[in-house]
């Protein structure tokens, strides 16, 4: 794998915002780490768009009273003066539900970024889990 230092820096960051929008429940936050074109992908089909993608998002962090996530490896791919590339980034996650009832989740993104304007953006994740309670 290479990637600038420069680069993996701006990545990390992405990271880090993306985690930090989760942990306060920042819709700002969190919708501006991705492209306007974006995928996700949790379960299931993909989910296409920004919108599409902050609105599930929204809901799905209606059924959580509080969730931690953590991104404590991340590999980077990206040619140098590229503007696109691709990551692995491990996922912990511990939340308590709306409902009182605590758990837990180990995974790992499979991301693919875009470099805009406004600096690295996350053009696709998918989502691979490892252990879930």
């Amino acid at each position: 794998m290479t990637v600038s230092q420069q680069d993996h820096f701006e990545l990390s960051r992405l990271v880090e915002a993306y985690c930090d929008g989760v942990i306060n429940k920042d819709e700002a936050t969190w919708s501006a780490t991705w492209a306007d074109d974006g995928e996700w992908q949790m379960r299931g089909d993909p989910i296409i768009g920004k919108e599409a993608i902050v609105a599930y998002w929204l809901e799905a962090m209606t059924r959580f009273e509080w969730v931690v996530q953590t991104a404590p490896h991340s590999v980077f791919d990206v040619a140098d003066g590229a503007d696109a590339g691709t990551g692995r980034v491990l996922a912990q996650e511990t939340f308590k539900r709306a409902d009182g009832v605590m758990g837990g989740l180990i995974a790992i993104y499979h991301d693919r970024y875009v470099r805009t304007g406004d600096g690295w953006r996350f053009a696709a994740r998918k989502l691979e889990i490892r252990h879930f309670e």
